[in-house]
């Protein structure tokens, strides 16, 4: 995010986060596991040349947890993530998921800006 080309992940993660904290339906892309009970979706923001996220909706823990996320341009930039990496992303994922091991965001409205707290610790 330090790099000028990707100035806005910030506000659009934020968007896409407070979209999903007001019950928006809209924040759901691409299911990528269709017979799966905890859907795994890829989904752009910030249009054609914005970025790329890809999550999991838990339903018993009603939560979405974020998996992936890369821009589509610049240096650090590709369209979508391969095969392999999404596989990889998954298992990082069930990993952190079975020891608990993740962050849970909290969004100040004030600023517009995404805080991440580990889930381990306290809730303020």
């Amino acid at each position: 995010m330090k790099k000028n080309s990707y100035k806005s992940l910030q506000s659009e993660l934020y968007c896409f986060f407070d979209g999903v904290s007001n019950g928006e339906k809209s924040y759901q892309g691409f299911k990528l596991n269709c017979s799966s009970p905890n859907p795994f979706y890829k989904k752009r923001i910030e249009g054609r040349g914005g970025y790329r996220i890809y999550y999991y909706i838990i339903e018993v823990k009603n939560s979405l947890f974020l998996t992936a996320l890369h821009p589509k341009v610049g240096k650090y930039g590709k369209s979508n993530l391969s095969k392999e990496e999404i596989k990889i992303a998954q298992k990082r994922f069930k990993e952190c998921f079975e020891k608990e091991e993740y962050f849970k965001i909290k969004l100040d409205h004030q600023k517009k800006e995404i805080n991440f707290n580990n889930n381990k610790e306290q809730d303020s």
